[in-house]
């Protein structure tokens, strides 16, 4: 799975969290506070935007908030942006 990859688990289900863009993009894995964008489509997949969900806080809490989201929604992987 890699460095790019990671899973926060729950129970039994499961998101898988993509952070290879946002390593390419920044040269770092994703850290800190800020407005995190979590994409259910790849980045730059045409209007990918429209289908962020945005968190603000350290990156740390947002993976905790957005993974409660997406379990709620059925989402099962998340692309990082910023």
């Amino acid at each position: 799975m890699g460095q790019a990859m990671k899973d926060r688990i729950y129970g039994s289900a499961r998101v898988t969290f993509d952070t290879r863009d946002y390593v390419t993009s920044n040269g770092k894995e994703p850290h800190g506070d800020g407005a995190w964008a979590f994409c259910t489509i790849k980045p730059g997949s045409g209007d990918y935007l429209d289908h962020c969900i945005w968190v603000r806080g350290s990156y740390a809490a947002a993976k905790r908030e957005v993974t409660k989201i997406a379990l709620n929604r059925g989402i099962a992987l998340l692309y990082v942006c910023a």
